[in-house]
């Protein structure tokens, strides 16, 4: 779309009380803090909101400052999901036959989540119905957090309706994600964000190496308060670890 910046008002896994404000720079990725500082010295400035002056919408629209984007944006994102599949082959065999779960707790996950898993070759998948529907009280859970058992009450029992292998949730605004898998007894077991940080990047890493794209001087970025497991992976494979204070604006700036 060419713009300067991105904005989300989220809030987030929280509670429905929180408003999270989210920016995003000109390359896609959260603004590093230099820049988001600068933005929250401005925000501070601000004694009565009530006082900024206010735009017209259709003025807005019309003189083209605004424009509401279309399905067009859906497929090209949907495109490049697709684009950066690693292993397709892989997808293709275990998608026709691996049950699913999915739930978006409420959220804008909702829109892409059940697209992105057809267009990526899974079949057998069923949505929690209850939580597919976009609510800001987030009325069936009482925070939306993918990483506790709580959150994954109706997905799990939907799961042993459905005799799901695999319950995926995320979060409101679809950055978070947490899943639990199926057990002998067939109870499910929720995976923490390190397990399941460590089997994604074992997956990425064994992937680009059966492939013979895994670079010589391949580096993968975490955040602190993520435990050494990924690091042990990633060494594994000749791969260093960088580790980055929490927060994706930090890994944005090691990407750039």
């Amino acid at each position: 779309l060419h713009t300067y910046a991105g904005i989300m008002i989220t809030a987030s896994h929280n509670p429905k009380q929180y408003n999270g404000y989210k920016i995003y720079g000109e390359d896609g990725g959260q603004m590093p803090p230099k820049e988001s500082d600068l933005i929250t010295s401005y925000i501070r400035k601000v004694d009565d909101v009530f006082a900024i002056a206010v735009a017209d919408e259709q003025q807005l629209l019309a003189d083209k400052t605004e424009t509401i984007i279309g399905d067009d944006v859906d497929q090209d994102y949907l495109a490049k999901v697709k684009e950066v599949t690693i292993n397709q082959k892989l997808v293709d065999e275990v998608g026709k036959d691996m049950k699913l779960v999915f739930t978006p707790l409420h959220g804008t996950g909702r829109m892409l989540g059940e697209k992105a898993l057809k267009n990526a070759g899974f079949k057998n998948f069923s949505v929690v119905k209850e939580q597919a529907v976009a609510d800001p009280e987030f009325s069936t859970v009482k925070f939306p957090n993918p990483e506790f058992p709580e959150a994954f009450k109706m997905a799990i029992d939907l799961g042993k309706k459905e005799g799901a292998d695999v319950l995926i949730a995320v979060d409101p605004d679809a950055d978070r994600l947490g899943t639990a898998v199926r057990q002998p007894n067939g109870e499910y077991v929720l995976l923490t964000g390190n397990q399941i940080a460590a089997v994604l990047l074992h997956y990425i890493l064994q992937a680009n190496k059966d492939a013979g794209t895994l670079p010589t001087n391949a580096a993968a970025v975490k955040s602190i308060v993520s435990s050494e497991f990924a690091t042990k992976v990633a060494a594994s494979y000749g791969v260093t670890m960088i580790n980055v204070l929490t927060g994706f604006k930090y890994i944005a700036e090691q990407i750039e």
